[in-house]
C-alpha cells in the first residue's frame, strides 16, 4: 500500500492479515504493517543504476563511432576554410560547420567522461580545504555574474574523508555554477558543511554533508526525478551532462545527493559522503527529512 506522510513524502507499507480465533470461531482479523519504503527505494535505485550502466556502455560505443568521422569532417572543414576566404557566404557557412563540429566533439568528450569515468585517485583530506580551494575559482566566477553573492559557512571541525580531490572539486564547481545559472537576476548562494550520524545497516555512521542553497528560480516538481539523467536539461545551452556526471562521481565515492526545491524560492543540494572512519560502508540513510534522495 502506498500513501503519503504528513510531510508529503511517500510511505510504502506491507500488510499481512490473519484471522483471529476464539473458542474455535473466527472473531476478527489481525493486521501487521511494515514500512517497506527504504527497501523499495533501494530496489528502484538498483534498477535505475542497471539501466544507466547498460545505456552508458551502449552509448559510449556509439560515441566512439561518431567521433572518428566527426574528426575527419572537422579536418576537411578546416582545409576548406582556406579555399573560400574570398567568398563571404561560403566562408560564413564553413565557419558555422567548424564551430558546430567543435561543439559536438566537446559534447561527445564530456559524455565519454561520464560513461567511462577515470578510476578514483582516493586520498585522505579535509573536505573543508577541498571546498575552500574550489571556491577561490567560484568567487571569481560569481564576480562575472550580476548581483550574485556567495556566502560560505564551513563547520569549525576537520572533515576527514577519502576522496578524489580533482573529481570532488568538479562536483562542488558544478553545483555552484548551476546555482548561478538559476539566479539570472541575482541572488545568494550559501554553502555550508557539517557532520552528522545516520543509520546504515543497523548502526550509526558519520556522514559529511556539503550543502549548496541558492535563492534562484527553483526546480519544478515534475523535473526532480529527471535532473540527474544524462542529457536532461531545461537550459537553452548546455549538454545536460553536468549533474549526471556529478551524481556519478558522488555515487562512486559511496555517497548520495539530496535535493529540496520550491519554484520561486530556490534549491538546496546536499552532497553526503562517508567520513574516513566509515569509508568502507556503502551509505544509505533511512532519512525522515523532506528531501529527495538520489
Amino acid at each position: 500500500v502506498e500513501c503519503k506522510r504528513a510531510d508529503g513524502n511517500r510511505l510504502i507499507l506491507g500488510m499481512t492479515l490473519g484471522p483471529l480465533h476464539e473458542q474455535g470461531e473466527t472473531t476478527g482479523l489481525v493486521g501487521v504493517c511494515k514500512d517497506l519504503t527504504q527497501i523499495r527505494d533501494l530496489e528502484e535505485e538498483m534498477r535505475r543504476k542497471e539501466w544507466l550502466a547498460s545505456l552508458g556502455e551502449m552509448s559510449a560505443g556509439m560515441a566512439h563511432e561518431i567521433r572518428n568521422p566527426l574528426g575527419a569532417l572537422a579536418g576537411a572543414m578546416q582545409m576548406l576554410r582556406k579555399d573560400v576566404q574570398t567568398d563571404e557566404t561560403s566562408q560564413r557557412l564553413v565557419e558555422i560547420a567548424v564551430r558546430e563540429a567543435t561543439r559536438l566533439n566537446a559534447i561527445i568528450t564530456e559524455f565519454l567522461q561520464y560513461a567511462r569515468p577515470p578510476a578514483l585517485n582516493l586520498v585522505e583530506c579535509d573536505l573543508n580545504k577541498v571546498l575552500a580551494e574550489t571556491f577561490d575559482l567560484v568567487q571569481h566566477e560569481a564576480r562575472t555574474r550580476p548581483n550574485i553573492t556567495v556566502v560560505t559557512a564551513p563547520c569549525s571541525d576537520t572533515l576527514p574523508a577519502q576522496v578524489d580531490q580533482d573529481q570532488m572539486k568538479q562536483v562542488f564547481w558544478n553545483f555552484a555554477v548551476n546555482a548561478f545559472d538559476a539566479m539570472p537576476k541575482g541572488g545568494q548562494l550559501t554553502v555550508s558543511t557539517g557532520c552528522r550520524k545516520v543509520d546504515v545497516a543497523g548502526r550509526k555512521a558519520d556522514v559529511i554533508e556539503v550543502s549548496f542553497h541558492d535563492t534562484g528560480e527553483g526546480i519544478p516538481k515534475k523535473n526532480l526525478d529527471k535532473i540527474f539523467l544524462p542529457f536532461f536539461t531545461t537550459k537553452k545551452s548546455g549538454s545536460g551532462l553536468g549533474l549526471a556526471a556529478v551524481h556519478r562521481i558522488v555515487d562512486l565515492h559511496g555517497g548520495w545527493i539530496k535535493v529540496e526545491s520550491e519554484e520561486g524560492l530556490g534549491t538546496r543540494f546536499g552532497v553526503c559522503l562517508p567520513r574516513t572512519a566509515d569509508s568502507g560502508v556503502r551509505l544509505w540513510h533511512e532519512g525522515r527529512e523532506p528531501w529527495k534522495r538520489f
